[in-house]
């Protein structure tokens, strides 16, 4: 079922990634999978999922293989108009970009958990230029030492 919300993302993707000068298709349908928002982008396959009803992690990791399985980086969107859970309470898996969006003064922003908020315009171009990294965890990196003579 849309909402407002879902409708709203769904146009402000399609509305930024002209913007950004990329062709973004509405309700694109692949091979056993329909995403809400695909782009072209730099050599790479891109859906953007907007998910309005609850969706168990299960359920999601089976539509996400399918994206992988088609060489397509799967984006979901997960909304919020009435309080919902998503998938694990939105944890956060490396081959799973999963993010919360929200409505604020008409423009849809996009909740990085508790790190900050980005417009929905500003994290897409930030999202297909590889510049918002997702995973459950930070990873440490090796110690080094450094001596200098």
């Amino acid at each position: 079922m849309k909402t407002a919300l879902h409708e709203l993302a769904q146009l402000q993707i399609v509305k930024a990634c002209n913007q950004l000068g990329m062709q973004a298709q509405m309700e694109y349908v692949g091979n056993g999978w329909k995403a809400d928002v695909f782009i072209q982008y730099n050599c790479k396959k891109y859906a953007f999922e907007i998910q309005n009803s609850p969706q168990t992690l299960k359920k999601t990791l089976e539509r996400q293989s399918k994206y992988e399985r088609d060489g397509v980086v799967g984006c979901w969107l997960f909304t919020y108009e009435k309080v919902r859970k998503s998938p694990k309470e939105n944890q956060e898996l490396e081959n799973l970009p999963l993010f919360n969006v929200f409505i604020n003064d008409g423009d849809v922003w996009v909740s990085l958990k508790n790190r900050k908020t980005m417009l929905l315009k500003d994290f897409l171009y930030d999202f297909l230029n590889g510049r918002i990294k997702f995973c459950y965890k930070i990873k440490a990196l090796p110690l080094v030492d450094l001596n200098i003579i």
